[in-house]
């Protein structure tokens, strides 16, 4: 969405939902096998012609015993993502022309590139929020020693 104020923000209109895992590592596969060997399998299949119905059948009982064995989670899909960060259109196009010059230094290895990126970066931090500044190395390193 773009404002009159010239500032991006970017959303999503989806809904919110839990979403399930199946945690097939946790699984206790002996009671697996074991439930599974003890379904009689003449008596739940036996004298169907239509393999559709006998593939039906064969899928309902182990998705019974995947149920009852395997063990689910459920998080909200969305809970990992980043806040939004607005920006005005000035500093969200120098941040595109940094992920350019960066992309491009990366394939091309020239000095030049690296020093117009550094450029970049170093207006693009003067137009950033305090927030959103990169922490420097040294205190970050003096931080993590304490």
């Amino acid at each position: 969405m773009f404002t009159s104020k010239g500032q991006y923000q970017c959303y999503t209109d989806a809904a919110e939902r839990k979403r399930t895992v199946k945690y097939y590592n946790k699984a206790d596969y002996i009671l697996i096998n074991q439930a599974l060997m003890d379904v009689d399998w003449n008596q739940e299949i036996g004298g169907e012609q239509n393999i559709e119905s006998v593939w039906n059948k064969f899928k309902r009982v182990v998705m019974a015993v995947e149920d009852q064995y395997i063990p689910i989670k459920k998080f909200d899909s969305f809970s990992t993502r980043k806040p939004r960060i607005i920006l005005d259109s000035e500093t969200f196009e120098l941040v595109r022309k940094k992920n350019r010059l960066s992309r491009r230094y990366t394939v091309t290895k020239d000095p030049n590139d690296r020093r117009a990126c550094n450029k970049v970066r170093k207006t693009l931090k003067g137009n950033l929020p305090r927030k959103l500044w990169p922490t420097p190395k040294p205190f970050r390193a003096i931080a993590t020693q304490n």
